[in-house]
Order: C-alpha cells, then structure tokens, then sequence
C-alpha cells in the first residue's frame, strides 16, 4: 500500500501495528479472534482508509476495506464503507457488486449511505455535457429542468455545495415543482454523506430557512 494510508495515523493504533494489521490481513491471516482487540484494529483501519480517501488515494483505500470485507463478509458495514471507497475511486460496478452482497433489508447506516451515495454517482454525465448544462442555466436561471440536470450531475462528481445551491434555488422559486424533485435530491445528498456530517447540518439548515421562511 506504499505506506500512504496509515502514514502519520494518530488513531487507536500506532502506524506499525496499523499496517502490519493490513498486511495480514492483504496476505490472508485471519483477523484476532480477540473481539476488543480487532474492533479497535477495524476502527483504526477504517479511520485511515477515510484519510487516504481524503488524501486521494482511493484504491489504496479500497484495497484497504476490501481485504477487511473478504476477512470479515459477514459485516454489512464494513460492505457500506468498501463500498463508499469505490464509489469515491469512481468503481460504480465494484461498489454496486459490495453492495449486492449486503441484504436489501439492510438497516446499517453506512449501507444505506453506500446506496445513496450509488444513486447520486449513477446521474454523472459525460465531460463535455457539463458546461452546456451551466451555460443553459445561465442563460435562463428559471429553467428548472436544467438547474435540476446540473445540480445530479455536480452532486454526481462529488461537488456537494455548488449541486445544493441550485437545488436550494429551485425550492425557493418553487418547491413544488416535478413533485418535489430538488428537495428529494437534497434528502438523498443527505442521506449519502451522514445526517451528522457538517455539511449535512449546515445545507438543511439552509433548507429550513426557505422551506419555512
């Protein structure tokens, strides 16, 4: 893994013990059977993968979850987060196949934001469609149909304040319109990066000022 994921780690575990977890892991030695024990090895690991995903390094941090999901498949939230970090590498069909294997019934959290996550991904356009969609957008700011087509297809690409802008833009002139369509999208963003996430408070914040203003 190059050492990039666990680089500098300050959680429970040292960086050592991060990475030799990993490479027994990589290698097929099975997990500690110390149940305290390997639930502090999976907080750490997953907290470092959330850190190269950060950094960049997705399949670092895919590589990561996914030795982790063959060792443990019975946990569906370690599917929620191989998942999450392969929808970030931009591998829709690996993640959709992790995510297969978790029950539709499902009630993890992490899963249901790998779902959401999935969902937004799949409204990516092709590169040259963007810039039609902001020019059109521009040239008549109350074409709903395309502010909406903009704003999936920058939530698509992981650009969460500029698709809640225009998302937010279409309640306030009207919050009616296609059934609801824009605050549906905005419920499924928050769904997505977490309730508790900061943007996630901060943007429905926003939604309550127009919604009840």
């Amino acid at each position: 893994l190059d050492g990039r994921p666990v680089d500098g780690f300050q959680g429970a575990l040292g960086e050592r013990e991060l990475t030799a977890f990993v490479d027994r892991l990589l290698a097929g030695v099975p997990a500690s059977e110390d149940e305290a024990a390997l639930e502090e090895q999976i907080a750490a690991l997953i907290g470092a993968a959330a850190e190269a995903t950060a950094a960049g390094a997705h399949d670092d941090a895919a590589a990561m979850l996914g030795a982790l999901v063959q060792e443990l498949p019975e946990r569906e939230d370690l599917a929620g987060h191989y998942a999450l970090a392969l929808i970030a590498a931009g591998k829709l069909e690996g993640a959709a196949a992790a995510l297969a294997a978790v029950p539709e019934t499902s009630k993890d959290e992490v899963v249901a934001r790998a779902r959401a996550a999935l969902a937004l991904a799949a409204d990516a356009p092709a590169d040259d469609e963007l810039a039609p969609l902001m020019q059109t957008v521009e040239a008549d700011p109350a074409n709903h149909e395309a502010r909406f087509e903009l704003a999936s297809a920058l939530a698509a690409r992981g650009d969460r304040d500029a698709a809640a802008d225009h998302l937010l833009a279409i309640i306030k002139a009207d919050r009616t319109w296609n059934e609801g369509a824009a605050r549906e999208k905005l419920l499924k963003m928050f769904e997505a990066v977490g309730l508790a996430d900061p943007w996630s408070v901060k943007t429905r914040a926003a939604l309550r000022a127009i919604w009840f203003a």
